[in-house]
């Protein structure tokens, strides 16, 4: 049996790099002792059968999962146990691999099971089994520097402050003066905050993950007490008690490995010369075994994230290894798990996308929690080891806005896109590390604004007393389009009062990673929801539109967006989803201004059950986010019913003919269906919906249901959103303007329509030529349009289709602008005009005088405009 990887198959060539490289294909055993133990990978041609031994101890877990990538689908792969022929196999797709399971008698006997892959494919294929005890194979200097040489990995060396000074991490000698020396002035300023020593300590802090140990540490360090020194000694005995950190596959080399790691390093690179004899000895031989586990679990691939590099359980990790290998220096084995942490963090911020608006596909509240641990590896590799893995990145400059842009009213409630928690703590080390790295006093002026609830040492190390601050309120601007992950807020303001929406339109995953999946790398969608066009509201901090915020079971229907015959997007129903390439929801238009903004998505892609779907877009058009318009255009080949989603945290009260209402403490929120008739439903939640420190204000979620009346080829949908405060009068009702061709609503001053078919909107004295148009009473917004004229006065003008807004005021014009192809743009002026700007750039203009149309040119893109 041959077993070559030298083969023209399409697969082999994306999976010839990810095999082990110290075992050749040839060379591999083909037997596993069932107890967690991994089979090295080996690729297999269609028709190829391989046998594995597998004998199982009677203690271990008699399941035995085989996994196999290359494999749509649906894909086949033939069984057989002990020679029984177990028939054919559909595998199960998961983010980067389809799985099968087999039951093997858990007997202490040796059985065999043979695979042959079907249907044309190429299997890179591992077996495992599990959960219990991971038995070390053992890697020698040999083999380890064998494997280093394949994979290139590079010697680092410690600089002598980190050899020869403790302490090193995160801290040197002069940095911790400095701290002890003015530490009444941070604790007086909010930024350090001693903890108390423990009279007994029954369980690991933090749910065994030793991270809060660093809060005694540092306590300790700078206010040095025999009773905190002994609750530290206490801490760590807990710590060190377990025989294996984690569980299953991840055992030993996942988070709870590396917050361990993390606890145990710094407590010996800090404190350890205060440690009696017994627990000095006692942590570092624990940081010895879980580093050697750590390191030879991900040296052989056998860990959960092997191989996925955007995957923040692996740049965690090496975290925890790089701090025991500092923590360590000098020890032979030390410097081995610095070199390969060290490769694993160059390949994981290799992954991060280029962009400079710095969005984070996983949403913010793992923004939280991973941003901080990447950051605490780039600071140890920069102090102790002079290497800089971030440098000029421009994704990690402008991350902490992007955080900040999805914050609400307070430091811990924000917009919970993907997997998040409405309420948790914004992570302040991360904004810290970023202010200080960058001498940015915008971030600076973030951490000003809101006092921690919670101070861990990395804030107290990084925060820079001497940088200057800045309001973020002033240098940012209240709304933002951010394109990798598809996702547009609209934000009137930035006070307690502010109305804050949220409107997402992406692929699973971003953008970039279907790119990179589509270029052959391992791209992961992590924790993203199939919520396409699906949209947030929040009103003076209380969420008026909610989904269902830290999901495990993700479903569509649990997000403000559409039903299609009862089925929801791809990924649907999944725990994890992974990407599909070839499924690509986006926004495709985003202008946004102070009076008007808007922004449309196209999902149709999305929804692949359903194969003759042409078009689900849809607008979200805002009036200076007082209200909302939101417009649905489906289109399909066949008649579907259409189900018109949005859960909220109290139930929707019917108010009349398509009017409902939802109350919130003082907020409140009316939704008026304009157009069409919809059957209306509420039903309790069947879903749990995990925001975080959820209150007796969340307890009767509910998902309120909009059924079309009757299946049909097409469907157009307008509904107003109209937050206000539940104590005052009731806000004007939006008016359902236009006929077949156009469908708009107006609400006094302000009027938005939509184009049904063609490219002309008429209605209300207003004549354009283009997909939407709004106007209010000092400001404009059409998408893909050429004119727009309101009572007979042309107002806006372009020789090829253009999105933009533009505001008049006694100043003069302000806009946004989008433009596919090179244009010549006419604008309305009053009065007198001294200069044209096209992103703050003069540009050369002409007029024919006051009250006639000013031209000017852009080049394609997206600009910022104005006339003064």
């Amino acid at each position: 049996m041959s077993t070559s990887i030298q083969t023209n198959t399409l697969y082999s060539a994306q999976f010839e790099d990810e095999l082990p490289h110290w075992l050749s294909a040839d060379s591999a055993p083909t037997t596993v002792c069932a107890h967690g133990d991994s089979l090295p990978a080996r690729l297999l041609d269609s028709g190829q059968s391989l046998r594995v031994d597998v004998q199982v101890d009677a203690r271990a877990n008699c399941e035995v999962a085989i996994t196999l990538c290359g494999l749509d689908e649906g894909a086949g792969v033939e069984l057989a146990l002990d020679g029984v022929d177990l028939g054919r196999q559909s595998v199960r797709r998961m983010p980067y691999q389809s799985r099968l399971r087999i039951d093997v008698p858990c007997d202490g006997n040796r059985h065999y099971v043979t695979i042959t892959p079907i249907d044309g494919a190429m299997a890179f294929w591992r077996v495992w089994s599990g959960p219990s005890a991971r038995e070390m194979r053992g890697v020698s200097p040999e083999e380890a520097a064998s494997i280093f040489a394949d994979h290139s990995v590079q010697a680092v060396s410690l600089l002598p402050s980190a050899m020869d000074q403790r302490p090193c991490l995160f801290l040197d000698i002069h940095s911790l003066t400095r701290l002890r020396k003015d530490r009444e002035f941070y604790r007086a300023n909010g930024w350090y905050r001693p903890m108390l020593p423990m009279g007994t300590v029954d369980a690991p802090p933090i749910s065994g993950d030793a991270e809060c140990l660093s809060l005694y540490l540092l306590t300790y360090l700078l206010e040095p007490e025999a009773a905190m020194l002994a609750t530290i000694e206490k801490m760590l005995c807990v710590i060190c008690e377990p025989e294996h950190w984690g569980a299953g596959r991840e055992e030993d080399c996942d988070l709870q490995a590396a917050h361990g790691l993390y606890g145990l390093a710094v407590a010996i690179d800090w404190v350890g010369s205060d440690l009696s004899p017994e627990i000095h000895n006692l942590a570092t031989e624990k940081i010895r075994l879980q580093a050697r586990r750590m390191f030879e679990l991900s040296l052989a691939g056998d860990a959960p994230w092997s191989l996925r590099f955007d995957q923040n359980h692996t740049y965690i990790s090496m975290q925890g290894l790089l701090l025991a290998g500092i923590a360590l220096a000098g020890e032979p084995e030390a410097a081995n798990w610095i070199a390969w942490a060290t490769h694993l963090l160059r390949k994981c911020i290799a992954t991060f996308p280029r962009n400079d608006q710095g969005d984070f596909y996983e949403g913010p509240h793992y923004w939280d929690y991973s941003m901080p641990r990447l950051f605490r590896a780039v600071d140890v590799l920069q102090r102790c080891c002079g290497i800089d893995l971030l440098g000029d990145h421009p994704w990690f400059r402008a991350t902490a806005y992007w955080r900040w842009t999805l914050n609400i009213t307070t430091s811990n409630v924000h917009l919970n896109v993907a997997d998040a928690l409405m309420r948790s703590q914004m992570n302040w080390d991360a904004l810290a590390y970023l202010a200080r790295r960058y001498r940015d006093p915008v971030i600076q002026g973030m951490i000003d604004r809101f006092r921690p609830d919670t101070i861990f040492p990395q804030y107290t190390i990084w925060r820079d007393p001497d940088l200057e601050s800045t309001n973020p309120d002033d240098a940012l601007p209240k709304s933002a389009h951010y394109r990798d992950t598809g996702t547009v807020v609209m934000r009137d303001r930035w006070d307690s009062d502010a109305n804050v929406l949220a409107f997402r339109c992406s692929p699973l995953g971003s953008h970039y990673n279907v790119a990179r999946a589509r270029a052959g790398e391992r791209a992961d969608a992590g924790h993203t929801h199939p919520d396409a066009n699906s949209f947030l509201l929040f009103s003076a901090g209380q969420p008026l539109a909610m989904d269902d915020g830290y999901a495990i079971d993700k479903q569509t229907k649990n997000h403000n967006t559409l039903l299609i015959d009862g089925q929801g997007q791809v990924g649907s129903g999944e725990a994890w989803p992974g990407i599909r390439p070839d499924r690509i929801g986006q926004v495709t238009h985003a202008v946004l201004s102070d009076a008007v903004s808007a922004a449309c998505g196209e999902a149709h892609e999305l929804y692949d059950g359903i194969a003759d779907l042409d078009r689900y877009s849809r607008w979200i058009v805002s009036f200076g986010e007082r209200w909302f318009v939101v417009y649905d255009e489906i289109a399909a080949q066949n008649p579907h019913e259409i189900e018109w989603l949005l859960i909220t945290a109290r139930p929707l009260e019917a108010l009349d003919a398509g009017r409902h209402r939802v109350t919130l403490g003082q907020s409140a929120m009316t939704v008026t269906t304009l157009y069409p008739e919809l059957s209306w439903s509420n039903e309790p939640e069947d879903f749990v919906i995990y925001q975080g420190c959820r209150g007796p204000e969340h307890d009767e979620a509910m998902r309120t249901r909009g059924k079309s009346l009757s299946p049909s080829r097409t469907h157009r949908i307008l509904t107003a959103l109209i937050p206000h405060t539940a104590s005052a009068p009731a806000p004007d009702l939006p008016v359902r303007v236009g006929k077949e061709e156009t469908l708009g609503c107006r609400m006094g001053d302000d009027i938005v329509l939509f184009a049904a078919q063609g490219m002309e909107c008429r209605a209300e004295g207003i004549e354009a030529h283009a997909q939407c148009a709004a106007v209010s009473k000092s400001a404009v917004f059409m998408a893909d349009g050429t004119r727009l004229a309101r009572d007979g006065e042309l107002l806006i003008c372009s020789t090829a289709p253009a999105t933009l807004a533009a505001t008049w005021s006694q100043r003069g014009i302000k806009g946004e602008l989008s433009l596919p192809d090179p244009a010549t743009l006419g604008v309305r002026v009053h009065g007198r005009v001294s200069s044209v700007k096209v992103n703050e750039r003069e540009t050369p203009f002409t007029y024919e005088g006051a009250g006639k149309m000013l031209t000017f040119e852009a080049a394609a893109g997206h600009w910022s405009w104005e006339v003064l």
